[in-house]
């Protein structure tokens, strides 16, 4: 699979730096999205954002699955402090105990 602009088609011409191994345990559904969601996440938090290793970063709706991603790129590039925000106290807990985040915290639904 590529991670690139085109790669979904059945076949793709492609720099190999994009090609992706997928596990024949993966369907290529599932492979589809995690490449899109990286790719928009990393898009976001390093070209946009400027994200630099020992940063602290923000990521609201950390419960979401693309949240979840934010989370686990930013620890993987390195940032110092990580508040995730979430909707409710059983989320925020859950964030907590799997220790995705260095904080959580509950943001009211209308706030």
């Amino acid at each position: 699979m590529g991670a690139t602009l085109g790669a979904f088609a059945p076949f793709a011409l492609l720099d190999h730096r994009h090609a992706l191994a997928v596990p024949g345990s993966l369907p290529m559904t599932d492979a589809a999205t995690r490449a899109v969601g990286l790719s928009t996440e990393h898009d976001a938090l390093v070209s946009q954002a400027g994200f630099k290793a020992g940063d602290s970063v923000l990521i609201v709706g950390a419960t979401s699955s693309i949240g979840l991603l934010a989370i686990q790129l930013a620890r993987a590039l390195g940032a110092g402090l990580i508040i995730a925000t979430t909707t409710s106290d059983e989320k925020a807990g859950r964030l907590r105990e799997t220790g995705r985040s260095a904080d959580a915290a509950r943001v009211p639904q209308n706030a």
